[in-house]
């Protein structure tokens, strides 16, 4: 009995570095008008993959997004209620702890 409890307890120290949790991020949105979409465009890997970090972000709001765990590197696009649009290329988003969006 003992041995299974400690096979048990083997495994989930292996498995727990793999289902850590995406690392967080602020959103600062320093514009004057709405953040209407955040999106995020992974290039680690074979497959790039999007993700939605934020919607309806309001002028000069802030709040937290998550990029997922065991990626960095991102194209970034935000887009915004006046039709505006900025975007930025291969951003290492695990280098980063903030994205202030401005003019």
């Amino acid at each position: 009995m003992k041995r299974s409890i400690i096979t048990i307890g083997c495994a989930a120290a292996i498995l727990a570095p793999l289902v850590a949790k995406a690392k967080d991020l602020r959103i600062e949105n320093k514009r004057e008008v709405v953040l209407t979409e955040l999106t995020i465009t992974a290039k680690d890997g074979a497959a790039s993959e999007s993700f939605v970090l934020v919607k309806n972000l309001a002028a000069g709001g802030a709040i937290a997004g998550s990029v997922p765990r065991g990626k960095c590197l991102f194209d970034v696009k935000g887009v915004f209620a006046d039709e505006s649009t900025l975007a930025a290329d291969d951003m290492d988003l695990c280098a980063q702890r903030t994205i202030r969006l401005v003019k």
